[in-house]
């Protein structure tokens, strides 16, 4: 008797039979072979068309960089070098200025007299003698002065700090004069000038309240001169105070400044 046989009796040989029919239909099949096929042809044109730098190339990059880094190097050493040049000029003036300060003139008033030569009435200015010294290395040249008055309270409890003057603004645009005085360096010798209440610039007359103390008179001043080719001003303030009946004068709480 014939006996057929079943698929399943065939086994591995089968299978093996259909699986390789089932590769060449897909090896034939044109829309699964696109991908590998334009994959292929992009690697091809890619490697065909990609050229290596030329020499110029090369070079023109190399000369940027090079550029790049002289000219960073050139601003920097630039900076470095105005760093020390900034630095040498303040060194300079500082050692200028300490040795102007040592060799310069020091001219600022010593003491205020009352020049007073008769009983004060109602009605006169306040009449008054300053003596200036110049205490420094160099002679003050072209000397100029600027003198101010004014009244106020006594101090407190004699406590000058309760005291309330108005800013020494005598050294606002005051100036050497050409051919002022002239005053030596000196600690015995002092320049004297008189001056009243009369002809400052804020004027002031003796009155009541000033005879009997119950007003103090302040005077204020400034000097301007010359000393190695250089301007400098000291401003004072004295204030005239009751002592016994007699006027003692007194360095005023502030308004004492000079120039360095």
């Amino acid at each position: 008797m014939l006996k057929l046989a079943s698929p399943s009796d065939q086994g591995g040989d089968y299978n093996d039979g259909n699986r390789d029919k089932d590769r060449n239909r897909s090896e034939r099949n044109p829309v699964r072979l696109w991908p590998s096929l334009i994959a292929a042809v992009c690697h091809y044109i890619a490697g065909h068309t990609a050229e290596p730098p030329k020499y110029e190339e090369i070079y023109s990059r190399k000369l940027v960089v090079w550029t790049s880094i002289i000219a960073i190097g050139t601003w920097a050493s630039a900076i470095f070098a105005l760093g020390a040049a900034l630095i040498f000029w303040s060194q300079l003036r500082d050692s200028r200025q300490a040795l102007v300060a040592q060799e310069r003139a020091w001219v600022f008033p010593m003491e205020i007299e009352v020049a007073q030569n008769d009983m004060p009435k109602v009605g006169q200015p306040f009449r008054f003698q300053i003596d200036y010294f110049n205490t420094g290395k160099q002679p003050a040249l072209d000397m100029t002065f600027a003198v101010d008055a004014g009244v106020t309270n006594p101090p407190r409890n004699n406590d000058l700090r309760t005291v309330k003057l108005r800013p020494n603004i005598t050294c606002d645009d005051l100036e050497p004069r050409r051919g002022g005085n002239l005053l030596y360096p000196t600690t015995t010798v002092a320049l004297k000038r008189t001056g009243d209440t009369g002809s400052t610039r804020h004027r002031v007359f003796l009155s009541d309240a000033i005879i009997h103390w119950a007003k103090d008179i302040f005077i204020q001043g400034c000097i301007a001169f010359r000393t190695m080719k250089e301007t400098k001003k000291s401003a004072f303030c004295f204030m005239v105070l009751n002592e016994g009946g007699n006027g003692l004068a007194v360095n005023c709480p502030d308004g004492n400044f000079a120039d360095e």
